[in-house]
């Protein structure tokens, strides 16, 4: 269709697990730094991002070339494990991890 234009906003919240005070004020900048990168490098555009030790808040402009496949999750997940999905991106952008800091449980 001529002159269509889409504009969609996504507001996401990113908590440390267990919602620890890990986010450190010497690092932080670097970490909101890295998470721009990410967004950018799909072609989105980050209009505001900002947190406190346990969480962030990052606003950005979502372009629809890229989809979001949120009602066929149950689906998807059937095929594989949330953690497997975490690790597979984790790795094919080739970031260090430790297994031990890969989601577990809250312990009761």
């Amino acid at each position: 269709m001529a002159n269509t234009f889409t504009q969609i906003h996504i507001h996401a919240v990113f908590a440390v697990q267990n919602r620890m005070s890990l986010i450190q004020k010497p690092w932080q900048k670097q970490l909101y730094k890295y998470i721009i990168t990410i967004i950018q490098k799909h072609g989105h555009k980050v209009l505001s991002i900002g947190g406190i030790p346990d969480h962030i808040h990052i606003l950005f402009g979502f372009r629809p070339t890229q989809a979001l496949y949120i009602e066929t999750q149950e689906e998807h997940h059937k095929k594989k494990t949330f953690i497997d999905e975490y690790k597979k991106i984790l790795n094919d952008f080739d970031i260090e991890y430790d297994e031990r800091y890969i989601f577990k449980p809250i312990e009761e």
